[in-house]
């Protein structure tokens, strides 16, 4: 410090002015370049936190995507409902109607519940594991589905009670109206699971299969005798129709000599041959060999007449 005293004691007036000039200078150059460099840094901030033109048509594009009205698909406009006069102990028509904009498809899986004692839905216990071959089954453009519902296998036959039918479709679990089994008259203890079968004159004896179509059938014959206009077909049967409609659980079968099964559900067919298709088995002729059965049948067209006695 002393010699920058003694420095300017000896110095002359002009360098002091020049020296308090530079140091004038220096401090406003100083100021200079802080007020600059301030500046700077917020505008790099600001630039930062504005999105760029490419930013903004994107969120432009999201912003109006967002906004839009998304189709909802909703459970309260789904009805499902069990066809009253296709109800038995096996199974029963159910019709899922969507009104939805878009409606769903539906698989075929089901389960059923059953209304206990204290008026809650308990699961009915399937006879053994069950897996699904899920076909999806479309809305017609009325945004009903129908499907019919067979329970024999997983459950077996429903005792009477009332029942609803659960369905999933991967988005919600929805329940069908609610349906009754209704009790059944008392059978009686004489089951009549033998009919007659009278054809060119030869009375012949049919053993029943046990199924929703013999049983039918055979509330029919209680009021008389059927008879059946039978037309020669393909070198193995006679075909014909019954006039009326049986329940039919078709299956891939080959007949044999003496089989008589349900065809389309309003026909009956008495094989003297075999063949092979979709049939529902009614009964067999019993005691008769297979050329007996040809000769009986002959080659023509036959009346079949059938009956409980």
């Amino acid at each position: 410090m002393e010699i920058i005293k003694k420095f300017f004691e000896n110095s002359n007036s002009t360098w002091k002015k020049i020296i308090i000039c530079i140091i004038i200078v220096s401090v406003l150059i100083g100021i200079i370049l802080l007020i600059y460099c301030r500046l700077y840094k917020n505008q790099k901030n600001e630039k930062e936190t504005l999105p760029n033109e490419s930013s903004l048509e994107l969120n432009s594009e999201n912003t109006n995507i967002s906004t839009k009205t998304e189709i909802q698909w909703k459970t309260e406009n789904v009805k499902i409902t069990v066809k009253e006069d296709s109800i038995t102990r096996t199974g029963a028509l159910i019709e899922i109607e969507d009104k939805n904009e878009i409606p769903k498809s539906w698989g075929v899986s089901f389960a059923i519940q059953k209304l206990g004692d204290d008026n809650k839905w308990v699961d009915l216990i399937t006879k053994e594991n069950i897996t699904w071959i899920e076909i999806a089954m479309s809305p017609n453009e009325n945004g009903i589905t129908q499907m019919q519902v067979d329970w024999s296998k997983i459950y077996g036959e429903l005792n009477p009670g009332t029942y609803r039918i659960v369905k999933n479709n991967g988005t919600a679990t929805l329940y069908s109206e609610a349906f009754t089994i209704q009790k059944q008259e008392r059978e009686q203890e004489d089951k009549i699971d033998m009919i007659k079968l009278k054809v060119n004159n030869r009375e012949l004896e049919v053993k029943l299969e046990e199924n929703e179509a013999t049983k039918k059938l055979v509330e029919k014959l209680k009021n008389g005798d059927i008879t059946v206009k039978a037309k020669e077909y393909g070198g193995f049967e006679k075909v014909g129709n019954l006039g009326f409609s049986l329940p039919k659980k078709d299956t891939y079968i080959t007949t044999s000599a003496g089989d008589i099964v349900l065809y389309q559900g309003n026909q009956i067919s008495l094989f003297y041959n075999s063949n092979s298709w979709n049939y529902t088995r009614l009964g067999k002729i019993q005691n008769v060999s297979e050329s007996e059965l040809k000769n009986i049948l002959g080659k023509e067209d036959v009346d079949i007449i059938l009956s409980l006695n």
